[in-house]
């Protein structure tokens, strides 16, 4: 969904590349409660973070949902931290896509930054705490390990 829709267009606007980061992780969500019904399991069964980061000539923009982080280098050599990990309550505790109000906890960062991002698509970054080696780059993709299970 993500892809199709910055195929059609990109953002020109910090609100629009929100709006458009927000519908990626109501899609996500989406999925997640669909595939926990299906297969008759609890929501929370299929607890994860979330990190989106879409990067342009012209525009940086970041969802953030847990405890991973998204970084950036930048042209003049520096790496700047977009989003930086939530934290709950205890160590170790964060809020999970899966949660009833998860969507309201995401954090954005979108911010126009013509030309200040070094490389293409390796100029930012994310990981999580709990994060597996499987993940969806802008290079394609790469399978994770042997029990993962990839989300449609």
């Amino acid at each position: 969904m993500l892809r199709a829709t910055l195929n059609r267009a990109l953002p020109k606007t910090e609100a629009s590349w929100q709006k458009v980061i927000a519908q990626a992780f109501a899609e996500a969500r989406r999925t997640l409660l669909t595939l926990a019904e299906t297969e008759n399991r609890p929501p929370a069964d299929y607890a994860t973070t979330l990190l989106v980061a879409v990067v342009t000539k012209q525009w940086l923009a970041v969802g953030h949902l847990g405890d991973g982080a998204v970084v950036a280098w930048l042209t003049d050599g520096t790496i700047a931290t977009l989003s930086k990990p939530q934290r709950g309550e205890f160590a170790n505790e964060t809020q999970p896509l899966t949660s009833v109000d998860a969507l309201t906890a995401v954090a954005y960062f979108c911010r126009a930054e013509p030309g200040q991002v070094r490389g293409r698509a390796g100029g930012a970054g994310g990981w999580s705490h709990g994060g597996r080696e499987g993940h969806e780059g802008c290079e394609g993709e790469r399978g994770g390990p042997p029990d993962s299970r990839r989300i449609p």
